[in-house]
């Protein structure tokens, strides 16, 4: 045998449930979860990592990274029947980006884009297609109108094109480039779409002409494949019908046709009857493509077909490659085919079956024991052949014929290999000849809800009948009258549990109130036992040999019970088999005793949760493996009442387990979390796993004292008088009545240990009599002590004064009665008198209610418990958020790196830090892995300032000044320029500096602006830009009146703008190409738009001032006067009461008169006002020049455009060109990516 997993069922009829990384990691959906499976080389099975919960609801589609350089090719995008949508890292299974979608949306696809890093594309239940870019959180969305997709596909040659399947039938192209457009509707089909998938190369492969039509394969709900040129006219090239026979013996037909384009000419779809077959493309017969089944291994309809990527794409020139697919398909039958496609070849790799709920029960054959049985929520019943190998391919088989529900219970008929029971949650009862195809035979049902446990067992008749207990009854039903005869009823009580002992000489019923009855084969009570008044949960006999045992095992007597607690008590029932055979070799039995049961031979204290299901080892002798709500299993050697191992890779309580029936070191157990696991036993060791799965609260048991409790006993009476039978003394222990319990006076004020002490004032005469009984009873040998228990005053014996046993009870009631009251410490202070101590501590551990004192006194006992309850005690106040105090007692016992780690984990990475700095040498790698984590935090709480020191003390100060850089403040970024200087970062620096003196201006500080170009010499330039806008700022008076237009026109100004700037600024051509390249927005929109308005015309003026030539400088006139008209027309259209801008600016640029030939507004023969007669030679050569740069910022135009649509972020689109940076609508996003684009500036610019 081999440790393996069966894993949990993709969800149903999902064709992109399942999905493959290129690095061969598999992953699918299950009810909420996420099954992510892993390929180990060394025993090439499968190992299951389960993410919980990943989603609110259920899983609907998944979808690994494609094959790019840029991301990492395991990161995983997932979305359920919610309104979120996750990428998971499947190394970590962490979450590392989550899009949460608006309330009314529901996504139903997602799928990632072949070409661009990090987009994702969504399609949501009201019929939107979204573009998300996870990497800069932003969506684009386009409208499908009323349609509402079902499925989508990302083109693997063109970035923005991606197909939409729609319920109506339609196929949507659509393009996400620029503003985004839906390209064409393709109607084909008339049932909804459920599987779209591309040709791998971009050329029509089924056409003559290699054009490239980017050929897409859509499939619905039909047996008609469509094959579109989504990328040509948008026409369909071929129509494909599925077979309408079966390939094989399949008679189970499925109207689902799913498409998987593996090779441009190797088209993978589903058939009618779930097989797997392929269409060579290659070779057309009749118009017709040559159809191959690949496999038939699916008994039900295929719904899904996933591929594990090539590392590289499969183009033209390599068709005749023939390469090694790997192939994933899932079928209604609940299992996961993994086959391997090479030329001929079809190879089944992986045969996994899988369970669709919770696995409650498994059992073994007892006459073939290489069979096993286990049924689970999913309404089927699975058997399972383990001597078969079952490490890639599993020998299971399934039944499912007429089981309507979840199956609670099964039991193998202890003669007959071939007869299977089973009970369900509905109470229905059935019975399986699994040698045979043949439908079960259902019994006449008798329950009406769930069925706990079912078993085979003697009647009356002495013949093997079929016995259930559920709704509190234990029945049996007679398997020759099924249909016709009711089920004959047992016990009526509140039964929750039965379990026949091997050889079928008794029959052990747990009940609601915690007792154990115990029947003979006339299902007679012979004997019961109650030490917990809680209810049985699971009653199992040992068997009666083990392969270790030459005969019978001294064992064979003992039943493990566990109740709803987290205790299993073993009962020694030796002495009552001796009675019971005495009984039944008796004559009389007319007037039977019931046998009290006391033996406990062991009570074995592990779980911290209810224990729900246990098993014997049939190997060896006292090997008891118990399942419980905690998620674990535990191993026991009872009779040492040792742990041996523990099991706690279940994600979920464990509702069932057994022995393999092979080997004794596997053992097999089934869980909440849908999985089936068989594990080594020699794997996992109880002393390395403890303190790991101890994560909640023990609940608090009773003691189980040496003498049985009054009040059990006197319930036990109860019960065996309605079993109709008479009660008699065959114990050890001294049978007690009802004890007479008196009223207590409290004072409050009063601390009392003792609350159930006897009022000796009010009961007086009483008191005095139990006085004489107690001298009488010391004096006189002869006296009788159960004719005195009649005696009422008996029972007023000081129990302080009683014997050690009954004083013992009655210390272990009153810290019973002090637990109910919270009074713990009462209990401590009680359990140090009676040297209990550290079981006290333990239990206190266990429950989380540790304290300063409990750990204080710890140290009375022993440093070794000192320190284990200090830490422990740690661990509590981490989970009680208190990280302060609990690093103080993690560093008294000296775990250092552990109270460095708790200060981490709660975000305290300063105090973290001075802790490391305090204990931690100073090249210890902890200190920088707490810096790192720092720096991290405070970005993502917007603390860039301290992240900035902090990545300083690292050295990375590149990182320094990307983080400084965020802010937008001139002191922050003149600081971070400056450190990019002294790291050599020249470009970077003035980038920052230049967004500094931007800043300056816009606020007025213009000192502030002269003292940056001060410590920056190579920003002189911007000196004209300031003295520039100082003069728009004195000279725009918002003032136009008709008498300065009239002196203005009369060449009466006394004020010309250029004119005065040249005399200011002098001879400053040198600084042209400097001012040229800071180019500023020219379309300004947000809250300081007028400031923005004329610091981006005082650019272009002071350009104009720094121009030698003529033209040049009429240009950017031009270029000023353009600005202030664009920004009337959009922003002051309408208002009449505004003065205008634009004639203020031309009245105050020129000091001459606009009628001066002189002047700036002079007709001119440049090219901005007329056209220029040229030689035509010339004319054609500036054409086409102008014509080839026109193309180029066209493309550049649309790229930027495109980029806009899906990713709005200037790190895309200044890195295309500055010359288009007028297009921004915001200057704070130009200027934050600054370093991320001035190499490509550069670049353009020169």
């Amino acid at each position: 045998m081999n440790q393996v997993t069966l894993p949990p069922s993709p969800n149903w009829y999902l064709n992109n449930i399942l999905a493959c990384s290129s690095t061969g990691i598999t992953a699918w959906g299950a009810r909420n979860s996420i099954v992510i499976a892993k390929f180990d080389e060394l025993d090439k099975i499968l190992h299951y990592f389960i993410i919980r919960h990943a989603h609110k609801s259920r899983v609907t589609c998944l979808a690994f990274t494609p094959n790019l350089k840029e991301v990492n090719p395991n990161l995983m995008a997932s979305t359920g029947d919610d309104n979120i949508i996750k990428i998971w890292d499947s190394d970590t299974l962490y979450d590392i980006y989550t899009c949460c979608l608006e309330n009314t949306k529901q996504a139903v696809s997602v799928e990632w884009s072949r070409k661009e890093a990090y987009i994702i594309y969504i399609a949501t239940s009201d019929g939107y297609v979204l573009s998300w870019n996870a990497y800069f959180d932003t969506i684009s969305s386009i409208s499908l109108g009323k349609a509402i997709p079902t499925c989508i596909s990302s083109c693997p040659h063109q970035s923005h094109l991606v197909a939409a399947g729609t319920k109506s039938g339609l196929v949507y192209i659509i393009n996400f480039q620029d503003r985004g457009k839906i390209v064409y509707k393709l109607r084909g089909h008339d049932t909804e779409i459920v599987s779209l998938s591309w040709c791998p190369s971009e050329n029509n492969v089924l056409s003559e002409n290699p054009n490239k039509d980017l050929l897409l394969a859509s499939g619905g709900k039909e047996r008609t494949i469509f094959i579109w040129k989504a990328g040509g006219d948008g026409r369909y090239e071929m129509t494909i019908s599925l077979p309408l026979s079966s390939f094989s013996t399949i008679n189970h037909k499925s109207n689902w046709g799913v498409v998987h384009w593996i090779e441009p000419k190797l088209l993978l779809t589903s058939s009618l009857w779930g097989e797997l077959i392929s269409w060579d493309l290659s070779t057309i017969i009749k118009g017709k493509p040559v159809v191959k089944l690949i496999h038939a291994h699916h008994t039900r309809g295929l719904f899904c077909i996933a591929h594990e990527p090539h590392l590289q794409d499969i183009s033209e020139q390599d068709w005749t490659i023939k390469r090694r697919h790997t192939i994933w398909t899932l079928a209604q039958d609940r299992r996961i085919i993994c086959c391997r496609i090479e030329e001929n070849n079809v190879e089944i790799h992986y045969n996994i079956f899988t369970q669709g709920g919770y696995v409650y029960c498994i059992a073994a054959c007892p006459s073939e024991t290489s069979y096993i049985a286990f049924g689970a929520g999913d309404a089927m019943l699975r058997l399972w052949n383990l001597s078969e190998a079952h490490a890639t391919n599993f020998n299971i088989y399934t039944l499912w014929q007429r089981i309507k529900g979840k199956i609670r219970a099964i039991a193998w008929h202890p003669e007959k290999e071939n007869l299977l029971a089973y009970g369900t949650d509905e109470g229905r009862v059935g019975l399986f000849h699994i040698n045979t195809n043949k439908a079960p035979v259902l019994y006449r049902q008798y329950h009406r809800g769930i069925i706990c446990t079912i078993g085979w067992g003697p009647n009356l008749e002495n013949k093997f009948v079929l016995y259930s207990c559920g709704e509190g009854e234990l029945v049996y039903y007679d398997s020759e009258k099924v249909k016709t005869q009711e089920a004959k009823s047992v016990l009526k009580k509140e039964c929750t549990d039965f379990s026949w002992k091997p050889d079928f000489s008794c029959l052990a019923v747990g009940l609601e109130n915690g007792t154990i009855l115990f029947l003979n084969k006339k299902l007679e009570t012979r004997g019961c036992s109650k030490f917990s008044p809680e209810m049985v949960n699971c009653l199992a006999w040992h068997p009666e040999s083990t392969a270790t045992d030459l005969k019978f095992s001294p064992l064979k007597n003992y039943l493990a019970v566990s109740f709803e607690s987290c205790n299993i008590l073993i009962f020694d029932l030796s002495n009552f088999m001796d009675y019971l055979k005495k009984m039944e070799d008796s004559t009389n039995n007319d007037k039977c005793d019931i046998y009290k049961v006391h033996e406990i031979v062991a009570t074995l204290i592990g779980h911290i949760k209810t224990v729900v299901c246990l098993a014997w080892n049939p190997h060896i002798s006292g090997q008891l493996i118990s399942g419980s709500y905690d998620g674990s299993a535990q191993i026991w050697n009872v009779e040492t009442q040792e742990l041996i191992a523990i099991y706690s890779e279940h994600n979920g309580p464990v509702l069932c387990c057994m022995w393999s029936p092979l080997d004794p070191n596997f053992i097999i157990t089934g869980s909440v979390d849908f999985t089936i696991r068989v594990w080594k036993l020699t794997n996992y060791s109880s002393q390395s796993k403890m303190l790991q799965k101890l994560r909640k609260i023990k609940e608090k048991q009773n003691e189980t004292s040496g003498t049985v409790n009054t009040s059990v006993e006197n319930s036990l009476l109860e019960t065996n008088t309605t079993a109709g039978c008479s009660t008699s003394n065959v114990s050890k222990t001294t049978q007690k009545s009802k004890t007479m319990m008196m009223t207590e006076v409290k004072n409050k004020n009063v601390r009392s240990y003792f609350s159930k002490c006897i009022n000796t004032t009010a009961q007086k005469p009483l008191l005095l009599k139990s006085l004489i009984n107690i001298i009488k009873s010391m004096k006189s040998e002869n006296f009788d002590l159960e004719d005195i228990q009649t005696d009422t005053s008996y029972h007023m014996i000081p129990i302080l004064f009683s014997t050690q046993e009954y004083f013992v009870s009655h210390l272990n009631n009153e810290k019973h009665t002090h637990t109910e009251k919270n009074c713990h410490n009462l209990i401590t202070e009680m359990d140090i008198w009676c040297d209990n101590l550290k079981q006290n501590l333990e239990e206190a551990a266990k429950e989380k209610r540790l304290n300063d004192f409990l750990v204080s006194l710890s140290a009375s006992l022993s440093m070794k418990v000192w320190k284990d309850m200090c830490e422990l005690y740690a661990y509590q106040l981490i989970t009680e958020g208190n990280p302060y105090k609990a690093v103080s007692y993690l560093l008294c016992v000296h775990k250092t790196y552990k109270a460095i780690e708790v200060f981490q984990t709660s975000n305290l990475y300063k105090e973290a830090y001075v802790l490391a700095r305090c204990r931690l040498e100073s090249d210890d790698p902890v200190l920088i892995e707490i810096l790192k984590q720092w720096a991290k935090y405070s970005i993502d709480i917007g603390n860039f300032e301290q992240a900035a020191y902090i990545y300083a003390k690292l050295g990375a100060f590149l990182d320094t000044v990307k983080y400084l850089a965020r802010r937008k403040d001139a002191a922050t970024l003149i600081t971070a320029a400056e450190i990019a200087f002294l790291c050599n970062d020249e470009i970077f620096s003035k980038s920052l500096a230049e967004q500094a003196i931007i800043t300056t201006l816009i606020n007025s500080e213009y000192d502030f602006a002269r003292n940056i170009i001060e410590k920056f010499p190579y920003l002189k330039y911007q000196e004209i830009h300031i003295l520039t806008f100082e003069e728009l700022e004195k000279n725009i008076k918002g003032d136009i009146s008709l008498a300065r237009i009239q002196r203005w026109i009369g060449a009466e100004s006394n004020y010309g703008l250029l004119q005065s700037l040249e005399t200011i600024c002098g001879n400053c051509s040198s600084y042209y190409n400097d001012l040229y390249q800071n180019t500023f927005c020219k379309i300004l929109d947000n809250e300081k738009m007028v400031r923005l308005l004329w610091l981006t015309v005082g650019h272009e003026i002071a350009l104009a001032i720094a121009s030698l030539e003529k033209e040049q400088k009429l240009k950017h006139i031009v270029t000023v006067l353009h600005t202030i008209t664009e920004y009337e027309l959009r922003y002051r259209t309408g208002l009449e009461n505004l003065h205008s801008l634009l004639i203020e600016t031309m009245i105050i640029l020129d000091i001459k008169s606009p009628m001066d030939k002189t002047s700036i507004y002079a007709k001119t023969d440049y090219s901005i006002s007329t056209s220029k007669t040229q030689d035509k030679s010339n004319v054609d050569q500036d054409v086409e020049s102008l014509m080839e740069t026109l193309n180029t910022l066209k493309m550049q135009k649309d790229e930027i455009l495109n980029d806009l649509g899906h990713i709005p972020d200037p790190i895309m689109v200044y890195g295309v060109a500055n010359e288009l940076c007028s297009k921004l609508h915001d200057e704070t996003i130009k200027n934050k990516f600054i370093k991320c684009i001035s190499d490509t500036w550069l670049n353009t610019t020169t």
